[in-house]
């Protein structure tokens, strides 16, 4: 079960996968790939990095496609990287000798590396709770800060670094320094505006400002959270809430605020505030932006009253679960302290072993799960059992270690039941052609006597044979389909692209005989087509070779 064009993989012989099935009861759960989790948006999956740490994540930051991991682990891989890794997308590797502490801030900025934590020595030097790796060696900023650095940010050149300190490397400051690349500086004296006892827990930049957030303690003991704006001159009050602000997120002109207050979540436009659909129902401790939409982060099981356990995401308009979110073996569902946007790929890393249905300790990934330029095209015939096309039914989850992809994608899932209909759930962005074969105990002939039912355009029907497109970009959902004319009117087999035209083939005649080609607008045939049905279709060069059951083309 190889067909040119689809990867299998399975620990043992080829083999097929049935499932006991009587006339008339319900076909359930098609899926074509065992990395599709049922509870998320099938375009997106979560995935384990290796074997992750020994212990919570707690900062990430990237160098393109190169991650930066810190916390509070002694080992990534299994191998020992004392408080942080680097992940290249296969591996995880220590940075030299690593730190002798936790780790809880990482910014990037060319080739150079910056960490911040609660450690004094970086690979076997002297750094005061700040160090660079240049990536082959460590080295301090000066004599570092007198006390735990909990967030840094990149604004121009400069590296602005927030934390619990009144010193940086003999410069008063309040829990906000700044580092040039070859001093340490105050701004405006750092965060002064709320007493002794304060924490600087976020930092994040929009245009020229520096925006800042944390918490600060009352005489009475009362932890109250804040944001201010540093313009490079100047301080200015943004707000204060009654609890802790934990992480910052720019979208664009706005401000998310996330931690521990009423609603756990606001968003400042520049002029008022707001709360994103009711916010979370417990803690939000990280935010990341990709485009239009915010991920959250932290303790809490709702959001804006939809389930999702420890992280979500927000598009403007509605929360939504990223599925079954990160959860424990023991139980718990775990929490999320850390998210890094890259691309389309949402790093998440916290105290979970869990993400989505897959083992991940303490570190994962939410991501598309294939990246193209062009039109996705799917195909494959329903069958009771394991086919040619790589196409089976059983109930979730698949076989263990079975994985059949097409060009390395995931493909999707869909069901039928006694009426006839076919509803294709959660579909990717793509050209789609969908052929019917009933199993043992089904009948039927011919075109069959439903409708195919999309639930990305609720509501919309599109008829059996007809074939829709919609290019595909993976960090949008697929708002609308569109038919290809009037459809060929039989059973399409094969499809691809040459250029900007798509080449169909199978048991039609009515835009051409077998074979034809749709350029945009209209179904052209190929000369006088095929005398028999076209399986394969392919392309070298800029030759199109067809295969099926025929013994002529274009009476030849």
């Amino acid at each position: 079960v190889n067909q040119t064009g689809w990867v299998q993989t399975m620990p043992a012989a080829p083999g097929t996968y049935s499932q006991a099935i009587a006339s008339g009861q319900e076909l359930e759960n098609i899926n074509f790939g065992n990395k599709y989790d049922p509870d998320a948006s099938w375009s997106k999956v979560w995935e384990a990095l290796g074997i992750g740490m020994n212990d919570e994540v707690f900062a990430y930051a990237n160098d393109g496609n190169i991650i930066y991991a810190g916390g509070d682990f002694t080992t990534a891989d299994g191998v020992p990287a004392n408080y942080i890794a680097k992940w290249d997308g296969t591996s995880w590797t220590p940075l030299g000798t690593g730190l002798n502490g936790k780790v809880r801030a990482i910014a990037v900025m060319g080739s150079d590396v910056y960490v911040g934590g609660m450690f004094t020595m970086a690979g076997g030097i002297s750094a005061n709770r700040i160090a660079k790796w240049n990536g082959t060696s460590w080295s301090a900023l000066g004599n570092g800060v007198n006390g735990s650095v909990l967030a840094l940010k990149f604004l121009g050149n400069d590296l602005y670094v927030g934390g619990s300190f009144s010193n940086a490397s003999g410069t008063p400051t309040k829990c906000l320094a700044k580092w040039d690349g070859t001093s340490w500086s105050s701004p405006g004296g750092g965060v002064d505006n709320w007493g002794d006892y304060i924490t600087v827990l976020a930092l994040a930049v929009m245009g020229n400002d520096l925006y800042v957030g944390g918490r600060y303690y009352t005489l009475s003991g009362l932890s109250l959270g804040f944001t201010e704006k540093w313009n490079g001159t100047s301080w200015s009050e943004q707000n204060t809430f009654i609890g802790s602000v934990d992480a910052l997120a720019v979208n664009g002109s706005d401000l998310y605020v996330g931690g521990w207050f009423d609603y756990r979540i606001r968003k400042w436009n520049g002029t008022t505030w707001t709360t994103p659909g009711g916010g979370t129902n417990n803690h939000i401790h990280a935010l990341a932006v990709i485009g239009a939409d915010l991920y959250a982060g932290g303790a809490f099981t709702t959001a804006g009253g939809v389930s999702a356990y420890r992280i979500a995401k927000w598009n403007g308009t509605a929360w939504s679960a990223l599925g079954n979110g990160v959860s424990n073996w023991s139980g718990s569902h775990g929490h999320v302290e850390s998210l890094l946007a890259v691309g389309n790929v949402l790093y998440a890393g916290g105290g979970f072993d869990i993400a989505g249905t897959v083992n991940a300790y303490y570190t994962a990934k939410y991501l598309c799960s294939e990246t193209v330029n062009d039109n996705v095209f799917v195909l494959g015939n329903i069958f009771h059992d394991l086919n040619v096309n790589g196409v089976f039914d059983e109930h979730e989850p698949i076989m263990p270690n079975w994985t059949v992809n097409l060009s390395g994608a995931v493909i999707g899932t869909s069901h039928t039941n006694s009426d006839g209909n076919f509803y294709f759930n959660n579909l990717k962005p793509g050209v789609y052609t969908v052929a019917v074969k009933f199993p043992t105990g089904w009948t039927g002939s011919g075109s069959l006597n439903g409708s195919f039912t999309f639930d990305a355009a609720p509501g919309q029907t599109i008829t059996v044979f007809q074939l829709a497109v919609k290019p595909v970009d993976c960090a949008d959902e697929l708002k609308e389909w569109s038919a290809l004319g009037r459809g060929t009117g039989a059973q399409v087999s094969a499809i691809l692209q040459m250029g900007n035209d798509i080449y169909a083939g199978g048991s039609f005649t009515d835009v051409g005989n077998h074979i034809a080609k749709w350029d945009g607008v209209a179904w052209a045939p190929l000369g006088s087509g095929i005398n028999g049905d076209v399986n394969a279709l392919a392309i070298v060069g800029t030759d199109l070779f067809a295969g099926g059951s025929f013994t002529t083309a274009g009476g030849v």
